[in-house]
């Protein structure tokens, strides 16, 4: 009896496996990967973080950023579409800077931004538009610096 009570204590003990890593660690991988052109590592670091922290602090960072890797990097614009489509319906309340850039991206994705006629250097319309229309902003990946715990 005491044998199995000590097996089922070293199996409860031995089957909690590795700790599940801090949201910090997860978003400073993810980042340090996509600086390091590691995308498919930096994919999967963000959408480890999604999974595990949707509402943490950086979520919408990381959600916008699955399709920004899909759309700018990968350039498979299936799963753009989706990232981003997914980061407008998730977070209505990111930045708005970030909101833009999705928008903008879904609008022009698949197009060549060397292309398109409003950036051209010109007058008229092509002018207005460029005036009229938020630019995409590359969302600034530095590390995340990690939370004091206790107060603030």
């Amino acid at each position: 009896m005491r044998y199995l009570s000590l097996m089922l204590t070293a199996l409860v003990l031995f089957s909690c496996g590795e700790r599940r890593p801090s949201a910090d660690e997860l978003i400073n991988k993810a980042e340090t990967y996509y600086r390091d052109r590691k995308l498919v590592e930096a994919l999967d670091h963000f959408q480890q973080y999604l999974k595990s922290y949707p509402e943490a602090e950086m979520a919408s960072r990381s959600a916008f950023m699955i399709g920004f890797i899909y759309a700018n990097d990968l350039k498979d614009t299936t799963k753009a579409r989706d990232a981003y489509s997914n980061f407008l319906a998730d977070y209505p309340n990111a930045d708005a800077g970030l909101r833009a850039s999705a928008e903008w991206e879904l609008e022009h994705l698949g197009q060549d931004i060397g292309a398109m006629d409003f950036l051209e250097q010109g007058q008229g319309d092509a002018k207005k538009k460029t005036e009229e229309r938020p630019k995409p902003v590359m969302p600034d990946i530095a590390p995340v610096k990690k939370h004091e715990k206790g107060g603030k």
